[in-house]
């Protein structure tokens, strides 16, 4: 994403020390970013700290003990990923009674989680020595109310009032005040009262015998009125009832790879992590720290991924973009009629105007992916009444695509921003520098990406298939005209003989960005390729110059802007891998998918907790090195932690229709796994050990 005219949005972040030991939590609009130690560092250039609706309300929270920082052993998450834990011991230290307590004597298990606007923490403080010990726990805190984006590197020249802090006995109130009139909140609740208590610290005094432990519940939320009264065992049984809800709709894998099942497990958990529930629906969040809001291409992207396992959070993702579809010309939040959301944020600086994404619509894709996932859902469940009732919307989705997606009137989609504030790039590559000449010259707008050429022909597509359901039949036949002249004008006109494939995009001027690129994928995604083509793209995109053992680079390794250490330009994507596996698939080419899905696989196994980040370095693999991690990927991204499933459905064929599902290459699985089964609400309805697969 891109700020101003030159400063990548994403790169606001990369002056951040890396994110890869830092712990994320997450329900609903709070989250919370700590160091494995379950500290939040007072450091004021880490990303950490507990934030709701992009504002940090909890800036500084570190335990000591004896006023010394402790010494990390070790820390993970629980099997849902809810908990987060984190156990510490002591350095050496003198006690009140002035005995020495040696190094590792005393031990601290924290552990903690957040339900709606609440973090929950429980600390326990064990004597493992043979004496007892008389000491001192002190916590300290802090709140800067930091807008997200001050956090990602933006400068402000003014802020709100802070206000005094308020604290008695167990409880500490710290209110903000922000230019946009809204008040903002930090409480913090403790289960026992602090023998000391000032404004950024409390401190507990404890004598502990010989395996003695001490508890301590911190309850910290952004709330302004009273706390709930729940407890943390009360709290945590409701979180863990919240994902179980939130997974019993989603179809079943099981195969004889122990391994394998963890990594769909984890996913699945993770999606489930980042889906939030919206009066609209559920909404898959894109990812955290950077990107946790609803936004409209990842948001589509996540649907289609999961449709087959779990089609509910496509129509919660429709029915948001829909009540949130442009209906006027606002060229600050690149806003025209019938355009689909590119994000939308409630922090103070997006409230203000200071930055576009109170609702930002910069986006060039996510209108006609819009309306591809709307058919993909009708034809996935067979729910005529909701997509009946989403027809005003596509149609006003199509007539962007026919009118305002058409910068120029040569019937290609182009992307040319209004404000100098917005994005300067609007493709899913939104990097300032992700689309190029063959020089390196960076490509002047308006530009026509291949790729959204590719979903404006399936957008065509669908709705010539949705009016022909949904009673505009008339409209059938000039939208399949449409889709027939596009299909012919763009392999025509991107198609490149000596490149060996398709063009990146044509700038402003009509002059093709000779670049080879994974955009081609998601043209075998769309079906704009000729099926003579097919496979042309399929080597070229499995070869050594893209394919580099963990995925598919952005970009081949010849091109002029090539860096495997780049956002865009020659990283890995596991979601774009994903897509183009899909599109493998489209054209038949399953083995290729499953050598994608394979290669997922290897990097999920080369990751924490199984747990794919949203990018990383585009190196070779090499089988002593691991995955070369990027520094300030999102971890958990929606649609990362959900590639694993699109893969899956590419490589085994597998599909929905009307509720019902199918498979054809449920035998086929280049040695990753020689059993699987797929199983919805406890019933299998498929197994590969069978002769045939039985219907739904």
């Amino acid at each position: 994403m891109t700020i101003g005219n030159s400063t990548p949005e994403h790169e606001l972040a990369t002056t951040h020390p890396s994110l890869h030991n830092m712990r994320v939590l997450k329900h609903k609009d709070v989250f919370g970013i700590f160091h494995v130690s379950g500290d939040i560092p007072p450091e004021l250039d880490t990303p950490a700290g507990l934030f709701s609706n992009d504002m940090r309300i909890l800036s500084r929270w570190r335990f000591m003990i004896m006023g010394a920082r402790l010494k990390y052993l070790s820390g993970g998450f629980d099997k849902n990923g809810l908990v987060m834990t984190s156990h510490l011991t002591n350095y050496g230290f003198t006690d009140h009674s002035g005995h020495t307590v040696p190094e590792n004597t005393v031990s601290l298990h924290r552990s903690k989680f957040i339900l709606n606007e609440m973090l929950y923490e429980k600390a326990v403080i064990t004597n493992h020595g043979l004496s007892p010990v008389s000491l001192q726990a002190v916590l300290r805190f802090g709140s800067d109310f930091k807008d997200i984006f001050e956090i990602r590197g933006l400068q402000r020249s003014r802020k709100g009032t802070h206000f005094d802090t308020v604290y008695e006995a167990d409880f500490c109130k710290t209110t903000y005040r922000g230019l946009d009139g809204q008040e903002r909140y930090c409480q913090l609740r403790f289960s026992r009262r602090p023998d000391i208590m000032t404004l950024n610290e409390a401190t507990f005094a404890m004598v502990l015998a010989p395996e003695q432990q001490w508890e301590l519940i911190c309850r910290i939320g952004a709330m302004g009125g009273d706390m709930p009264e729940h407890d943390y065992a009360l709290a945590l049984t409701m979180a863990r009832e919240d994902l179980e809800t939130k997974l019993r709709d989603w179809l079943k894998v099981k195969t004889d790879n122990e391994m394998f099942n963890a990594w769909l497990d984890v996913s699945s958990k993770a999606v489930a992590l980042l889906v939030t529930d919206l009066p609209s629906g559920p909404y898959p969040y894109a990812g955290i720290p950077w990107f946790s809001v609803p936004f409209g291409r990842d948001g589509v992207i996540t649907a289609l991924q999961v449709l087959n396992f779990n089609p509910g959070i496509a129509k919660g993702v429709l029915q948001y973009l829909s009540d949130h579809q442009a209906s006027e010309y606002l060229d600050f939040r690149e806003a025209e009629p019938g355009r689909i959301l590119h994000e939308t944020r409630q922090s103070e600086m997006a409230c203000l105007g200071e930055v576009p994404f109170q609702k930002y619509y910069g986006s060039v894709d996510s209108t006609p992916l819009f309306i591809m996932l709307a058919e993909a859902y009708y034809k996935a469940t067979g729910d005529a009444a909701f997509i009946k009732k989403m027809m005003p919307s596509l149609q006003a989705a199509l007539q962007w695509i026919e009118k305002d997606g058409d910068k120029d009137g040569d019937g290609f989609v182009e992307y040319i921003r209004h404000s100098d504030k917005g994005l300067f790039t609007q493709g899913w590559k939104d990097s300032y520098d992700s689309v190029f000449h063959e020089d390196g010259v960076l490509a002047e707008p308006p530009v026509a990406l291949c790729e959204v050429q590719g979903y404006a022909y399936a957008a065509y597509r669908a709705m010539a298939f949705l009016n022909e359901q949904f009673g505009s039949p008339g409209e059938t036949g000039r939208l399949q005209e449409k889709a027939d002249d596009l299909f012919r004008r763009f392999n025509d006109t991107f198609w490149d003989e000596a490149l060996g494939g398709y063009v990146m995009a044509l700038d402003g001027g009509k002059k093709p960005c000779r670049v080879k690129s994974s955009n081609m994928g998601h043209l075998l995604f769309s079906g704009i390729v000729p099926e003579e083509r097919a496979g042309k793209i399929v080597n070229l995109l499995m070869s050594p110059e893209f394919f580099s053992g963990w995925g598919i680079r952005t970009v081949g390794t010849g091109e002029a802007r090539f860096n495997p250490i780049s956002y865009h330009n020659g990283s890995v994507w596991p979601h774009d891998s994903s897509v183009i596996a899909a599109g493998f698939a489209r054209y038949g080419y399953y083995r290729e998918a499953f050598q994608i899905l394979h290669a997922l696989f290897q990097m999920a196994q080369h990751v924490e907790r199984m747990l794919l980040p949203e990018l990383i370095c585009g190196f070779p693999k090499i089988k002593e090195n691991g995955v070369v991690l990027y520094p300030t990927a999102c971890l958990p991204q929606a649609w990362s932690s959900a590639a694993v499933f699109m893969t899956l459905s590419a490589a085994l064929g597998l599909s929905t229709e009307g509720g019902k599902a199918s498979a054809t290459h449920l035998n086929d699985h280049d040695g990753l796994f020689q059993r699987l089964e797929i199983w919805r609400d406890n019933v299998k309805i498929f197994s590969s050990r069978e002769d045939s697969a039985p219907s739904d």
